[in-house]
């Protein structure tokens, strides 16, 4: 299925891609289970990380919101906050777009990758592209008595 987002234009094996999130590991986040991690996870459940156009995008695609490839802080953004990047990787091809992150609202940026990057074998030997993210979250309750 062709979709076309943000200045992106995408070939997508829908089922392929549901296919390999519902059999693969956890997400990053859940695997890893660090106090940041754990913040993201909180922060994603509570509605802070994907814009609702993204989150449905990233759904229409066959991603598994819950289970992103990788989340890592990039900085901390100011006093009750921090910038997580990540990414999702999609089963197919990116056929074109720009080769820098688009802001999609503030505190929320995307970029599109022609490959995909620590890909569960639960992908098998379809092309595979990624879609990363960079989003700014609070620090929620759960990180707060941690540190």
């Amino acid at each position: 299925m062709r979709f076309k987002f943000h200045g992106w234009i995408a070939e997508v094996d829908v089922e392929a891609t549901k296919r390999a999130y519902a059999s693969g590991g956890p997400g990053a986040s859940a695997e890893c289970g660090c106090s940041e991690c754990a913040n993201f996870a909180a922060a994603r459940e509570a509605g802070y990380i994907y814009p609702a156009k993204v989150a449905r995008l990233l759904e229409d695609m066959g991603v598994d919101l819950t289970r992103e490839s990788e989340v890592f802080v990039e900085s901390p953004a100011h006093r009750g906050s921090l910038v997580y990047g990540g990414w999702f990787n999609i089963a197919g091809e990116l056929l074109e777009g720009p080769d820098e992150a688009v802001e999609i609202e503030q505190g929320f940026e995307l970029l599109a990758c022609p490959e995909g990057a620590v890909v569960d074998d639960a992908f098998g030997e379809v092309p595979v592209f990624r879609i990363e993210f960079l989003a700014l979250a609070p620090v929620m309750d759960a990180l707060r008595r941690k540190k």
